[in-house]
């Protein structure tokens, strides 16, 4: 049965079967399906309520609101014909997570020191925006892309853009005022 894009799985097993078991199986199936997808990381966790469920289900909202959840799916099934809700929860496993980010860098190593100067004013630039508009730095534009900027010796917005992660829509919001400065540093005309 589809309601929207949402897949249901419905039990096909004996009456004798507990919820955890018919969740289960309802979870084999939709793997069969492709409508789940594991990794190493991921991990899926069953929560099963009698019907009508607890006015508040404390153990999920506990669980929900400690894990990074990728996922939520509900699932009627019965037993001795007794209704039960199955929630299938998958979420991301942070003990078994890959260390997927880089080492950090230190800019006063990898630029000359006159583009670390370029480099700070740029940061102080983007940290008045981020103050501005009340989001943390790195939405505006990561470190890398500072320095990015400083080695390109941007000029245009074109160059603003062929930087990795900047598109048009930061280009738009927050690309004129670090162009201007760029064009400024590079044309000698702003005090380091």
């Amino acid at each position: 049965m589809e309601t929207g894009s949402k897949k249901h799985h419905t039990y096909t097993g004996g009456d004798n079967d507990s919820p955890i078991l018919k969740g289960l199986i309802i979870f084999k199936q939709a793997l069969k399906e492709g409508g789940l997808f594991a990794t190493k990381s991921m991990k899926y966790k069953f929560f099963t309520y009698p019907v009508p469920p607890p006015e508040e289900p404390t153990d999920l909202n506990a669980f929900l609101s400690s894990t990074r959840v990728l996922s939520v799916q509900s699932h009627m099934v019965t037993k001795d014909r007794m209704p039960y809700l199955v929630f299938i929860v998958e979420f991301l496993d942070q003990g078994k997570m890959e260390k997927t980010s880089q080492p950090r860098v230190d800019y006063r190593e990898k630029l000359s020191e006159e583009e670390f100067v370029l480099f700070s004013q740029l940061r102080d630039l983007r940290k008045k925006m981020a103050d501005q508009e009340g989001v943390p730095v790195y939405a505006v534009f990561t470190n890398a892309q500072l320095a990015q900027m400083v080695e390109m010796r941007i000029k245009s917005q074109q160059e603003l853009l062929s930087i990795t992660g900047v598109g048009k829509s930061k280009v738009e919001k927050y690309g004129k005022g670090f162009i201007k400065l760029c064009q400024d540093i590079f044309q000698g005309t702003s005090n380091p």
